[in-house]
């Protein structure tokens, strides 16, 4: 079987016998978006190396709005920690775009980071640039306004689809958002008539990604930052 081990940054990045280590155990998953591939507060058993696609990390609250504090592309995992078992998760991880991971056992993980010490590394390092990500979003949605926070989310979205296309509708953005949808349509009607995007029944097209990256905050190149010096580099065009 063909793996597209390539297309996954953290996979390409390890050495060979490293990668030997895990390649036995990576199966080919589906991501259909909305689909939920972890539940907050529930053992994590499987994790998942994107190689398309998006992933959300969502923070359930008791009303039942869930609030995006992070989100992962092909630059990283899903679910991989190094905690000892059982490791429960914090936050849902919900597919935002469909594509592709390559999915293995938690369990089958671990044992590898036990005899590997780069793709222990792997681990850590990620785990450090999801903390970094989700203190400067946070930061970022306390801090600044919301046309601001849309167009570094809409960045962040392009850059790890790599396609001007996002298959984004208003509810769930304004739900990654934390914001009312009145909002977003408010925020996307502003974006839109300054020529920046497009917006269509359940899509939204880039057209100024020069135009987004002025309008957006600061934050968007802190993270962009985050990600070039902590994750190894990749492939041309990719994270």
């Amino acid at each position: 079987m063909n793996l597209p081990i390539g297309r996954n940054a953290l996979l390409q990045a390890l050495p060979a016998i490293a990668l030997g280590l895990l390649t036995p155990h990576l199966n080919p998953r589906p991501l259909v978006r909305g689909d939920v591939l972890i539940r907050a507060g529930e053992r994590v058993s499987v994790v998942y190396f994107p190689v398309s696609g998006v992933v959300s990390l969502v923070v359930p609250t008791a009303g039942g709005i869930g609030v995006e504090s992070a989100m992962i592309g092909r630059e990283g995992l899903v679910g991989g920690c190094l905690a000892p078992e059982p490791a429960r998760a914090f936050t849902d991880a919900i597919v935002q775009l469909p594509g592709a991971a390559l999915a293995i056992s938690r369990a089958a993980l671990a044992g590898a980071a036990q005899r590997s010490a780069p793709i222990h590394a792997m681990i850590a390092r990620f785990q450090d640039l999801l903390l970094a990500q989700t203190q400067q979003a946070a930061a970022c949605n306390a801090l600044h306004g919301v046309v601001a926070r849309t167009c570094r989310w809409l960045l962040q979205v392009r850059q790890r689809s790599d396609d001007d296309m996002l298959p984004l509708t208003q509810e769930f953005m304004a739900q990654m958002l934390g914001v009312q949808r009145t909002t977003v349509t408010l925020v996307t009607r502003t974006l839109q008539d300054a020529g920046l995007i497009k917006q269509e029944r359940g899509r939204l097209i880039v057209l100024d990604q020069n135009g987004l990256m002025n309008a957006a905050c600061e934050c968007y190149a802190t993270m962009t930052r985050q990600l070039e010096e902590m994750l190894p580099a990749h492939e041309p065009g990719a994270l």
